[in-house]
């Protein structure tokens, strides 16, 4: 009965972006500019889009990179399936009465297949991550588990366990050569996939354990020439050690300063911290993957040789579609990029009640050493933290406070909030902001009572610097 339920309910439904509703039928014919015959998940979308399943954006995109939030998915799955109650309601502290999303998640909570964190937030705008999916929809649909088949990164004793099996026993799932990537946020290709899974569902079908295919490693980077022979460990596989690196002749902080009037800043990387981060190799993927996702095609190769160039040789590199600029800072050891999505503008009539860099002025009595002071209690607080906890590394990223021609600031704020969340902050867009108009107008510095992340303002680069926790928060 669940099975033929979802099946009628969900075809004539998809989570789609800000709200969910009806999807009217869409010509079978139709594609999208960013979903190519040859992406894996290109019949999938296009099967769905054939049975007015799922659509996509006015501007002739899917999108397919794009992430789906907890309240989206809450929503959903309120309109396949009937939600017995189970459980007495239960208030989220970001989930107040008049938000839109109110009655979807007190009956999915009450249902007893989503609920909050330790906090008492509901997270609603937080990515919902593969195991979480993994969950949610074992518990929505009744997935029987066929046969106790284990991932390499989903071992017996992980809390997900069982929800995944579910999934992959059932052919819904089929991992990544062995591994489940249990703490990637679900995207909404993924969710194609699952999608016409679960409408072709066979229950009776029995799936072989999953091969485990180990990734291979990027070939070595050589050693700079000039330099004098070293323990090749201390070179990197991936980046270079930026000990290592001298600056290049005729490379100036003139000519650094020009780069940064000129092109700004869209993402900060210190790579003295990610050279030998066990995690670099899955942050440069999920980078590659979301360039080319804004039209900026580029292999992962081709983007890991253009970092070691800028690095190594102090170049400024542009992507032949005009698209993508990065350089390197000899002096913070950071690599700086943007791509035409970050291209900032100052809106003088901004009405989102955010700090924006032309309305922030520097305060009277700081100084650039604040800045020193600030990072030595950082690194007494959120790096001393991360170190005690199991597999969390520490991300430092910039941001200029102004919109981009793509994005507005109130957007990036809100995929910053989301971001935290999803690594254990807890806090709600407000309270972020809030902070941010404290350290915008003060100096001053805002470290998370958890020490999940610290913030503060650099007024001489006007740049917002967040140090964070680096790693997936499962609820």
């Amino acid at each position: 009965m669940i099975k033929k339920l979802f099946i009628s309910a969900i075809t004539a439904t998809f989570l789609v972006p800000a709200i969910i509703t009806p999807v009217q039928a869409v010509d079978s014919k139709q594609t999208f500019k960013d979903v190519k015959s040859t992406d894996h998940f290109y019949s999938s979308i296009e099967e769905m889009v054939r049975r007015g399943a799922v659509s996509g954006y006015p501007d002739g995109t899917f999108r397919p990179g794009e992430t789906i939030s907890r309240k989206h998915v809450a929503s959903l799955l309120g309109r396949v399936i009937p939600l017995e109650q189970k459980k007495s309601a239960k208030s989220f502290k970001d989930v107040s009465k008049t938000h839109p999303y109110y009655e979807a998640i007190r009956s999915i909570q009450q249902a007893g297949i989503m609920d909050g964190d330790s906090s008492g937030n509901f997270n609603p705008d937080a990515p919902v991550t593969r195991v979480q999916l993994a969950k949610l929809l074992e518990l929505a649909f009744g997935l029987e588990v066929k046969s106790e088949i284990s991932f390499s990164d989903v071992p017996a004793s992980h809390w997900g366990t069982r929800h995944v099996q579910a999934l992959y026993s059932n052919g819904i799932t089929k991992g990544d050569g062995g591994r489940f990537n249990p703490g990637h946020p679900v995207t909404r290709a993924q969710y194609a996939v699952f999608l016409q899974r679960l409408l072709d569902l066979d229950r009776d079908s029995t799936l072989s354990p999953p091969t485990i295919t180990p990734i291979p490693k990027p070939p070595a980077v050589k050693p700079v020439p000039e330099l004098p022979p070293v323990d090749p460990d201390q070179l990197g596989v991936i980046l270079p050690n930026p000990k290592y690196v001298k600056v290049p002749a005729g490379r100036t902080d003139a000519i650094e300063k020009e780069y940064l009037r000129k092109y700004k800043t869209g993402n900060v990387w210190s790579v003295d911290m990610l050279w030998k981060a066990d995690y670099l190799e899955k942050m440069l993927h999920d980078r590659v993957a979301l360039l080319n996702s804004e039209g900026i095609a580029i292999t992962y190769d081709a983007f890991v040789e253009a970092l070691n160039d800028v690095i190594k040789n102090g170049s400024l590199y542009v992507h032949p579609s005009n698209k993508l600029t990065m350089y390197y800072s000899y002096k913070s050891k950071t690599i700086h990029m943007y791509n035409t999505a970050d291209i900032y503008f100052e809106s003088e009539d901004s009405t989102d009640g955010l700090p924006h860099a032309h309305t922030i002025k520097t305060p009277a009595d700081w100084e650039e050493d604040v800045i020193k002071e600030h990072e030595r209690t950082i690194t007494n607080t959120v790096f001393k933290k991360a170190a005690s906890q199991k597999n969390k590394s520490i991300l430092k990223s910039g941001y200029r406070l102004v919109d981009s021609h793509n994005v507005s600031l109130k957007e990036t704020i809100t995929s910053k909030v989301e971001f935290l969340n999803l690594n254990g902050a807890g806090i709600t867009y407000d309270e972020f902001v809030s902070q941010l108009h404290k350290i915008t107008s003060e100096g001053s510095l805002y470290v998370h009572k958890n020490h999940v992340f610290a913030m503060y303002y650099d007024f001489e680069k006007e740049m917002l610097r967040i140090s964070q926790w680096s790693g997936n928060a499962d609820n």
